[in-house]
């Protein structure tokens, strides 16, 4: 059953202590996941971001108008099984097995794909509007846009655009999310660290610097408690509906849970691979429609700027422009 919450800035440690009490799973954390290492959008990352679609058949060339890539909830959710039962049999099994699933084929087809840009289902969380926009924070919203915009030419943005994501706070914030990220990965004896470091961070930034919380929702995840991983990652993309790595970590969330409706129809949000001789229709529609929702979350941050302050001052607004005026330095 779903759980719908609304987050406030003040109330953050206690939703994440509602996630702990209430999380259903109880797993031993599978030793494969410790280091991860997954192919997609952008060549090889050894970031965990990446860790929660490391099982899902990734949208691995362009459709051409033809057949769409879908994935394979049963296969994904027995394999799932399968590694936390026996414990994955090591890094090298996890290894091989991620090879044999990047190079595999998808087994069930969809029909003739529309291009019509393809919006993310419906959540199931609530969270507060967003703090009004600082000057940096604009700017790093255009920035973001731009980026967004540019994945239809290739790759090339996606690292841009996790270096982005990462700093949206400051230095001293990103180094602490890396030290969070390096200790998840060393296994089960860095986890409960990384849970502190990541928790203090949402605790002292909120919930509008995703990062943090999609870091979270995998090291849940690694960890079996997908209730807890699913909350965190609709809570991403209540913020960043376009964030590439949360949509294909809900597929994967999903497939754990064995719920193969959901799965699917996420499945259909993940960014598309870019096809260097193809024609990317489903790549450009997606970031075609990020670049829109993008542009709609800056529009409405700042109306809110401007709700709470009110409209610029008649008198500044024609002082600054007489500034400029030529004919006031005569």
């Amino acid at each position: 059953m779903h759980k719908t919450c609304f987050i406030g800035f003040a109330s953050t440690v206690v939703f994440i202590n509602f996630i702990l009490s209430t999380d259903a799973f109880s797993v031993t954390p599978p030793p494969l996941l410790q280091r991860l290492v997954a192919t997609r959008g952008g060549g090889i990352h050894t970031d965990v971001s990446f860790s929660l679609h490391v099982f899902s058949n990734s949208n691995n060339h362009d459709d051409g108008g033809g057949d769409e890539d879908v994935f394979d909830v049963e296969q994904a959710r027995k394999r799932l099984e399968g590694f936390w039962m026996t414990g994955g049999g090591g890094e090298e099994s996890f290894s091989s097995e991620l090879q044999q699933q990047t190079m595999e084929r998808p087994t069930i087809r969809s029909p003739t794909y529309s291009p019509a840009p393809h919006k993310n289902p419906e959540l199931d969380v609530v969270i507060p509007p967003a703090p009004p926009l600082t000057t940096i924070e604009r700017e790093r919203r255009e920035a973001e846009i731009q980026l967004l915009g540019q994945l239809v030419e290739g790759d090339e943005s996606v690292t841009d655009l996790w270096t982005l994501w990462f700093s949206e706070r400051g230095s001293d914030a990103a180094q602490q999310l890396v030290r969070a990220e390096e200790l998840t990965g060393e296994g089960p004896s860095g986890w409960q660290r990384a849970e502190e470091i990541l928790r203090d961070l949402i605790e002292e930034h909120g919930v509008y610097w995703v990062e943090p919380v999609n870091h979270l929702a995998t090291l849940y995840y690694m960890q079996g408690r997908v209730d807890a991983a699913e909350t965190l990652c609709q809570i991403v993309l209540a913020v960043k509906p376009w964030h590439f790595g949360a949509l294909s970590s809900i597929v994967m969330i999903y497939a754990a849970q064995a719920n193969s409706e959901k799965a699917r129809l996420w499945a259909a949000s993940r960014l598309p691979a870019f096809a260097p001789n193809g024609a990317n229709r489903r790549r450009i529609a997606w970031a075609e429609q990020a670049v829109l929702s993008a542009k709609e979350s800056f529009v409405n941050a700042e109306k809110r700027v401007q709700d709470l302050f009110g409209e610029p001052d008649d008198y500044s607004v024609e002082q600054q422009t007489d500034m400029w005026d030529d004919d006031a330095w005569q």
